[in-house]
């Protein structure tokens, strides 16, 4: 109803198909302008402009006429969100220097208050027969990191196959430091501007869960991004088959964790942000509370730099401690 807060009913639309007006039933949220997202049941295989996740079937919905042609097919408008003007961002903040920034690897074989003196990798290298995708801003994998082990599979985000911006690098870059058999899948959904629309981020799930269904090897999901609190998003992460591991960012906006999304889908490791300095502490913009599962080295993070195949950078946020994470699981 326009003017109110009511935004969910079961009504009537009438749809125009054969030379004839063909009523329908439909539960479905006021779509008065923008992008929407709508969660949908009972649509037919095939329909243009449907996101399946394993089943989990999402579209974008624009306007009243987009949702008469699903209802016309006798399928249902289940849920939908308003996502206009809306985006998914990095979770990274600038990255200043510090003489220490390959502690990060340090910490995984140190202890509870200190660095161990070198990264102690797994027997064998570890993450052998494991893929793990790079849902960013894009992946270098000419860069010298990734030893040939590196795939740019596909680009949701725009028309330009290349990390325009160099997170989408540093993240597979602390992946490949951590896991160093693992091969790297990287799935652009972030722009220049380093967010991502919520439909481009569904497309890249879905192309994931599709590729790893095709090849059947473990799989890790490293989203390095965070949103508010989305349950079409979160519902998605639910909807990614057993057996892969998907590892989310808290973000950076020194919040309760438990406001943001995808973290907060039971079917993710929600990673937050360390520093060091003599001990592990807190960094002061990392989201925080229950709703994160571990925390790992994210400030002063040194990883690949998308300038060249040899530079490397420094960065800081949930975003550098999200991959840590990730290498370990390909490890194990």
């Amino acid at each position: 109803k326009e003017g109110t807060n009511d935004s969910k009913a079961t009504v009537s639309v009438l749809y125009w198909k054969n030379m004839k007006w063909i009523p329908v039933l439909t539960t479905l949220v006021c779509l008065v302008t923008g992008e929407h997202l709508a969660v949908v049941r009972g649509v037919k295989e095939g329909t243009e402009g449907v996101i399946d996740i394993n089943g989990f079937k999402v579209m974008v919905l624009n306007d009243m006429e987009e949702v008469g042609k699903v209802a016309a097919q006798g399928a249902e408008v289940e849920s939908v969100e308003d996502v206009t003007g809306k985006r998914l961002t990095a979770s990274s903040l600038c990255g200043g220097e510090d003489p220490n920034a390959e502690w990060g690897a340090r910490s995984i074989s140190g202890g509870s208050n200190y660095l161990a003196e070198s990264y102690a990798f797994p027997q064998g290298g570890g993450g052998e027969g494991v893929v793990v995708y790079i849902l960013d801003s894009g992946v270098r994998c000419s860069h010298a990191v990734f030893g040939g082990r590196c795939t740019f599979a596909a680009n949701f985000a725009d028309n330009i196959d290349e990390d325009e911006v160099g997170h989408g690098t540093h993240v597979a870059g602390i992946v490949a430091a951590v896991s160093q058999k693992a091969a790297i899948t990287s799935i652009k959904v972030l722009d220049s501007s380093n967010t991502a629309k919520y439909a481009d981020v569904l497309k890249g799930i879905a192309h994931a869960v599709s590729d790893i269904k095709a090849h059947g090897k473990p799989s890790v999901i490293n989203l390095s991004l965070s949103s508010p609190f989305s349950e079409i998003l979160n519902n998605a992460i639910a909807a990614i088959p057993d057996g892969t591991i998907v590892v989310t960012s808290a973000g950076n906006k020194a919040k309760d964790a438990c406001d943001f999304s995808p973290g907060t889908s039971n079917n993710s490791i929600n990673v937050g942000n360390v520093g060091f300095g003599g001990s592990y502490y807190p960094q002061r913009n990392s989201n925080h509370g229950k709703c994160i599962d571990i925390h790992a080295a994210g400030e002063f993070i040194s990883s690949a730099s998308n300038a060249d195949d040899t530079s490397l950078k420094q960065l800081t946020g949930t975003s550098m401690a999200t991959p840590h994470v990730a290498g370990v699981v390909a490890n194990y």
